[in-house]
């Protein structure tokens, strides 16, 4: 296998959630040679606990919820929602890790130790970064 490289098409640094997040995870995963398709839905609806809707931006049951925003927004409403999520979903469903960004930073998040940031890489030092990231390339769904 080789080393990952970072593809051209993610130098994303004025984007808009909603206008840009497929576009921006199918380059991510395209680094790690793994078609999105095969990786993971994109608004996966979720029930949250409060009976109101929500979607998850990004979902692959029992590995990755991704939560994204906008450029610049703060990254601790990601991590509320995150939580809502999480607590939605069925026990087999919930993922072994959970990412949010804002295009710019990417934080992974290990939901066993909340509020607790396992990565947290800004874009510029994503080349540098993507060999512990290629864990989600293996990553099967969790047996909670």
């Amino acid at each position: 296998m080789s080393a990952p490289r970072p593809s051209p098409r993610i130098g994303w640094t004025r984007k808009y959630e909603k206008g840009e997040t497929q576009s921006f995870y199918n380059s991510f995963f395209e680094v790690f040679d793994v078609p999105r398709r095969s990786a993971a839905r994109y608004e996966e609806h979720v029930a949250k606990l409060d009976n109101r809707p929500g979607f998850i931006d990004l979902f692959r049951p029992g590995v990755l919820i991704v939560v994204q925003k906008s450029a610049g927004r703060d990254l601790g409403r990601a991590d509320r929602q995150n939580v809502e999520y999480f607590d939605a979903l069925l026990e087999r469903d919930r993922p072994r890790c959970i990412l949010v960004s804002d295009f710019q930073t990417l934080e992974l998040h290990d939901p066993d130790e909340r509020g607790a940031v396992s990565r947290k890489m800004a874009y510029r030092s994503w080349s540098s970064t993507l060999p512990s990231l290629m864990a989600l390339r293996r990553m099967r769904p969790s047996s909670r």
